[in-house]
């Protein structure tokens, strides 16, 4: 994982907030071309917004409000321990 500047859109992927196109630093998970990016809202910074990417391509897939983060993050710990 490491922090890389992208640029992610919201052109009806995720119908609860408006279309938008903005350059944002993010934690991506795959590097920048792709997998899954993590960063905070640029208008809201309760909110974590991930992004779904291929080929350098990002878009907007889920926010969420930052309380769930650590159930995350728990979650993601167990499902590990039991792969």
């Amino acid at each position: 994982m490491k922090l890389e500047e992208i640029v992610v859109s919201n052109y009806g992927h995720e119908p609860r907030f408006p279309d938008f196109e903005c350059k944002i630093k993010a934690f991506c998970v795959g590097g920048p071309e792709g997998v899954k990016a993590y960063f905070q809202h640029p208008d809201n910074s309760k909110w974590l917004c991930i992004a779904s990417g291929d080929d350098g391509s990002w878009w907007l897939s889920d926010i969420i409000d930052k309380y769930w983060v650590k159930g995350m993050v728990m979650a993601l710990q167990m499902f590990q321990e039991q792969s």
